[in-house]
């Protein structure tokens, strides 16, 4: 059992063989109660020195959020299931002809488990064969160069670019979409005081896009002579640009303040490959 503050409380219990068990001593808030069960290799392929396939023995897992208040909580009931498998490669968009990038590395985010799988290879040959997801997650595309950005990721002629992935305990193949027409918007900024280091805010005119993390939501420094730029935002959508005085933490992702700032900050639109220049000036918070 995960509690959701920081740090994270970590209770276990074994299940009895009836499948019955008691977690006792559980302070009160909200918690990921999970469940896994682990499947023994087969004793006879240990005699027969026949090495065991990972992918054979890939625990089936359950997970439900749960709030204690202070009370007991009884009769839960975790269905377990097995998990998913997903087999990743890499290929590149139409029309581009230069070798594909190496080390680029894919990383599964919001498993119900409350962990993360990772796994690396090279882009042009490998293909990334990750086991046992269990519950949505999202693909997290890794260590991207310059120079490129991923146009889509392709699941069953699906793109699932932005979109939560459910196995159901299915085996399924994906295509990671590479491309060289990435897009490009730099400018200046514009001050009446000291020049550079203002913040510059990039995010989606769509709010439905205001979520974190976000293709469509980024922020840079603008260098001593106020110069900036921002590579590889998802093409055919209106942004808007604002350069801010000053930035706090985490603040950019807010839409609280996303929703202050969109009447006073630039709007633009980017299409594939498209590179765009603007002057703006310093909003004053």
């Amino acid at each position: 059992m995960d509690g959701m503050g920081v740090p994270p409380l970590q209770l276990h219990a074994d299940a009895a063989p009836d499948g019955t068990f008691t977690i006792e001593n559980v302070p009160p808030g909200p918690y990921n109660l999970s469940a896994m069960l682990m499947f023994l290799p087969d004793p006879f392929q240990a005699v027969a020195k026949v090495k065991p396939n990972p992918m054979d023995h890939i625990p089936e897992t359950a997970a439900m959020p749960i709030v204690i208040a202070g009370d007991d909580v009884s009769g839960l009931t975790l269905a377990t299931r097995s998990g998913g498998q997903i087999l990743v490669r890499f290929v590149a968009d139409a029309g581009v002809v230069r070798p594909l990038p190496t080390g680029i590395r894919v990383e599964l985010r919001g498993l119900q488990t409350g962990g993360m799988r990772m796994a690396m290879g090279s882009a042009t040959t490998d293909e990334l064969r990750l086991a046992g997801m269990s519950g949505p997650f999202h693909l997290d595309v890794l260590g991207v160069p310059d120079g490129w950005t991923i146009s889509a990721i392709m699941k069953e002629g699906v793109n699932v670019i932005d979109d939560a992935i459910d196995l159901n305990g299915e085996t399924a193949s994906v295509r990671i979409v590479l491309t060289d027409r990435v897009t490009s918007l730099s400018g200046t900024v514009e001050s009446r005081g000291d020049a550079g280091g203002q913040s510059i805010v990039v995010f989606s005119e769509d709010v439905a896009k205001w979520t974190y993390p976000s293709r469509y939501l980024r922020t840079t420094r603008a260098d001593r002579e106020g110069r900036f730029q921002i590579q590889g935002l998802p093409p055919d959508t209106r942004y808007r640009v604002a350069a801010v005085d000053y930035l706090e933490d985490g603040e950019a992702e807010d839409p609280q303040f996303l929703e202050r700032l969109r009447n006073r900050a630039t709007s633009v639109s980017l299409r594939e490959g498209e590179q765009r220049s603007m002057q703006l000036d310093v909003i004053a918070r």
